[in-house]
């Protein structure tokens, strides 16, 4: 180690030492000159009396001219060599950068082939952190109703740091580039302006990387890089390099992200119902297919609920439509509040609701028509609603999801044929 010091100072200070060598030189040679007298010996010349002062101005004078020559010489191949330095540095940077900004490129095709944006989140931050070989990378969205960045997906953080770390839109430096709508690379947070803000903590690295999301000239979120794997320390600074490559991931994936929150949209509305929110017929029809195979299969309960609005053509022929879609809205509200996460709430038509019961047999279905039975009461409508129920439990003999709906239908139409008995 002592040795690779050394070279290293004779290689950064080889200039002062040339003009050092060549000064001991000409003053030596100068000074033999002037003492020798060479022309005496080489051309017989009548040797002239030594006079030493004057020899001595003589070879300094002699030396400060070739010394000046030689440091002007020096001065000029140190700032070559330099420069060439300089070219080489900046040749590597330019063909790391290049590297880089190809592998960017390439994921350009997967990454416009992924529609989910879970998927697509994941896929951001795992590509995020292969190319800029860090450890922590994050992916946050702006709600617009809260006015706060919400972490979506990461990568190195730990749970408890994603739950209870709210950024508000323009606080912390998450929220000012939310606001701001620019880039930063902090190399050290403790020299930035940003220092009195927030602290890196528990990193390891005090440098990270923001880039905001930006989708129709609007930020929508934010991508936080920060632990720069390396083994040098001062690799581990970020360099604008890494920003070049961070925001043109997040240039490529805003497009991405919008296709997918696009796809994500037709996904719902496919399947969910415009007016209650609630799964449509067609949700109904496939999710019923699929629990009753899974019944047959590990021979577990199965129930299916409908229920009916009663008088409904009355409500939307007294009070108008709006109110009759309101009612129609809390009915839907009113099903969600009692469900358990397994269940599956759906119109099926008009004001006809179904609700498939996983795991569920007859007297459990029963239980829960009356748990809706008491949601419905307490809903507040200028009028008092009331609903009629028809329970059915699924049984392998039969033949399917026709059956079963056919059952459930038949035993709310003898309902409701009660009621109307009952009134009359």
């Amino acid at each position: 180690m002592r040795d690779k010091n050394i070279f290293k100072i004779i290689d950064e200070n080889y200039s002062w030492l040339l003009v050092f060598v060549g000064f001991c030189t000409i003053f030596i040679f100068s000074w033999l000159d002037e003492a020798i007298d060479f022309p005496h010996l080489l051309f017989n010349v009548q040797k002239t009396p030594f006079n030493w002062r004057e020899a001595l101005l003589e070879s300094l004078l002699i030396t400060i001219v070739g010394v000046s020559t030689l440091l002007c010489l020096s001065r000029i191949f140190n700032k070559k060599r330099k420069a060439e330095k300089e070219l080489i540095k900046a040749q590597k940077e330019l063909k790391f950068e290049k590297q880089k900004l190809e592998e960017v490129l390439n994921i350009d095709c997967e990454i416009s082939s992924i529609l989910g944006l879970n998927q697509l989140i994941s896929f951001i931050i795992k590509q995020s952190v292969k190319l800029l070989e860090v450890k922590r990378c994050s992916l946050m969205f702006l709600d617009f109703d809260k006015n706060e960045l919400i972490f979506k997906g990461s990568e190195g953080l730990e749970d408890e740091v994603i739950k209870n770390n709210k950024i508000i839109f323009g606080e912390r430096i998450a929220g000012f580039v939310a606001k701001d709508g620019k880039p930063i690379l902090i190399k050290n947070i403790d020299h930035s302006e940003f220092a009195h803000v927030e602290k890196i903590g528990k990193y390891t690295s005090k440098s990270f990387m923001i880039v905001p999301i930006i989708l129709h000239n609007k930020v929508v979120g934010v991508v936080n890089v920060s632990e720069k794997e390396s083994d040098e320390l001062k690799r581990r600074i970020f360099t604008n390099i890494d920003l070049k490559v961070l925001c043109s991931i997040v240039h490529q994936s805003a497009v991405a992200i919008e296709n997918a929150k696009y796809y994500q949209k037709l996904e719902y509305l496919t399947h969910t119902d415009d007016l209650t929110e609630l799964f449509n017929h067609r949700h109904f029809v496939k999710t019923l297919d699929i629990e009753i195979k899974r019944s047959q299969r590990y021979l577990r309960p199965l129930s299916l609920l409908m229920l009916d609005v009663d008088n409904f053509k009355y409500y939307n022929d007294t009070y108008g439509h709006l109110d009759g879609d309101y009612l129609l809205k809390e009915i839907g509200v009113a099903l969600m509040s009692v469900s358990r996460d397994v269940d599956i709430c759906c119109r099926y038509a008009g004001d006809e609701f179904v609700v498939i019961l996983p795991e569920t047999d007859i007297a459990q279905a029963e239980k829960f028509a009356q748990k809706i039975k008491g949601a419905i009461d307490k809903i507040d409508y200028k009028e008092k609603i009331t609903a009629s129920f028809g329970a059915a439990e699924y049984n392998n003999y039969e033949h399917g999801r026709i059956d079963l709906v056919r059952k459930a239908d038949q035993i709310l139409h003898e309902e409701k044929r009660l009621k109307k008995l009952k009134n009359t």
